[in-house]
């Protein structure tokens, strides 16, 4: 039986066979990766792909299924110790699923551990994230998180000047040299324990993509640690997020998810402070974009109408 079973989700060749190729060329442990291939009508190129990957399980999806879902139903299947979660726009590096297996098999309190993230030019990518408070939030709803995204000057400014140390905000901390416990780790690639997800359940889904604080939220209530490995290292070549400024549906989503995570596990207080200021924001934001784009417009109004039916 093998230790882990790995899963990706993908409908995008050129993604899959890099991923693919990296994971089978760094690994050593015994594995079973698994592929979603969520395209209804796949070209020939993906069906070929069994033939391509002796051994790999590749499930062809006939619905537009979300992405928590898909992992979902993998992982209801999965029979190993661990179970690896996997964005398809990765390259693993150096032994990455061993190295993470070698550290949970010694620390047997963690329940969830990921890697450090690199860009494409191996610089360190955003890996961890402090659990979303109502102050943070605030500042992203208000469009100002934009200012201070994770390729901006005036973020690397600040953090030249020290302001990691004054703040305690994970994703602004320098990269650990050693293992380290964290709030929320990334979900582009995670693997988490049998036990754990026994004991927690899956992804929660009624979000859409940003289920990432969520589990670790949970995972963390439930008395597992979530750590950081940061020898462990992947690349990730997804940067959509990385300046804030999200195409209108992910915008959408981004919002809801944040209003979802307060319904569940916020005071009511906090909820009704964050509805009202994504009304505030949002509706400013709506009259700012209606002269230059309309899309962007309506992607903003559509916030508004989630912030006063309070309903993600």
């Amino acid at each position: 039986m093998p230790i882990i079973d790995i899963h990706f989700v993908t409908k995008e060749l050129n993604n899959i066979t890099v991923a693919l190729d990296s994971l089978l060329e760094t690994t050593t442990c015994d594995i079973q990766v698994y592929v979603t291939i969520y395209d209804p009508n796949p070209p020939e190129s993906i069906k070929l792909l069994p033939e391509r990957y002796q051994g790999v399980i590749f499930w062809f999806q006939p619905k537009l299924y979300p992405y928590v879902i898909n992992h979902n139903r993998a992982m209801e299947k999965f029979t190993s110790r661990y179970f690896a979660i996997l964005n398809d726009d990765v390259r693993l590096e150096n032994n990455v699923i061993d190295q993470i297996v070698a550290y949970l098999e010694k620390n047997p309190g963690v329940g969830m551990a990921s890697p450090q993230l690199l860009n494409e030019d191996g610089s360190f990518q955003n890996s961890v994230y402090s659990d979303p408070s109502l102050a943070r939030m605030l500042y992203r709803i208000s469009g100002l998180a934009s200012l201070t995204n994770q390729d901006s000057r005036l973020r690397q400014w600040l953090l030249k000047m020290g302001i990691g140390r004054l703040i305690s905000v994970e994703s602004i901390q320098p990269v650990p040299e050693a293992p380290k416990y964290v709030p929320v780790i990334k979900g582009t690639f995670l693997i988490v324990r049998r036990e754990t997800y026994q004991k927690i359940g899956g992804l929660d889904e009624a979000l859409f993509y940003v289920s990432d604080p969520d589990w670790c939220y949970r995972a963390r209530q439930a008395g597992w640690k979530v750590a950081l490995v940061p020898s462990a290292r992947v690349t990730h070549y997804g940067r959509g997020q990385t300046s804030l400024k999200l195409p209108a549906k992910h915008l959408v989503e981004d919002r809801k998810a944040i209003l979802h995570y307060f319904n569940k596990h916020r005071p009511a207080w906090q909820v009704a402070v964050l509805r009202a200021a994504m009304v505030g924001f949002h509706s400013l934001w709506t009259v700012c974009w209606l002269p230059f784009s309309r899309e962007r417009a309506a992607g903003h109004w559509r916030v508004v109408l989630v912030g006063v039916s309070g309903k993600n």
